[in-house]
């Protein structure tokens, strides 16, 4: 019994990594058909929005984008931001980004919860609020 519950949880992990690596599948596909720096701007923003594609380093691997990396392109910060950075940091720089959907904000949260949680075990309800943007603990 205790071999099985080991397997299902193992399963679990697995299919939860996979589950993380499709969601940028796609935009990778697409990818190798980008023409344009500016092409690339265009498929990183799709990339953000989607909540599905919790990474995206692959996509800021690509010869495009390291041309939006070289002329300081905001969709190229925007997207090293989701990739690297914290909601608190969006905050602080949101008027020099482009602006994002909600679906966007709402995964950016959701990053901001597992980079923090990296860095330590005990996450108070103040912090959270507080890195969040957030105002009350029930919307949290």
């Amino acid at each position: 019994e205790r071999e099985r519950a080991r397997r299902d949880e193992h399963g679990r992990r697995r299919m939860s990594l996979a589950n993380v690596e499709s969601g940028i599948e796609p935009y990778v596909l697409l990818a190798k058909n980008v023409a344009s720096a500016s092409a690339m701007g265009g498929l990183l923003s799709r990339a953000i929005d989607d909540v599905h594609c919790l990474v995206l380093g692959e996509l800021l691997d690509h010869p495009h984008a390291r041309e939006l990396e070289a002329c300081d392109a905001p969709e190229w910060r925007l997207a090293a931001l989701f990739a690297f950075g914290t909601m608190s940091e969006y905050r602080e720089k949101s008027s020099h980004l482009p602006p994002v959907s909600e679906n966007a904000v709402k995964k950016l949260r959701w990053l901001t919860v597992v980079s923090l949680s990296i860095e330590t075990r005990m996450l108070s309800y103040e912090r959270l609020l507080r890195e969040l943007g957030m105002d009350d603990v029930r919307a949290l």
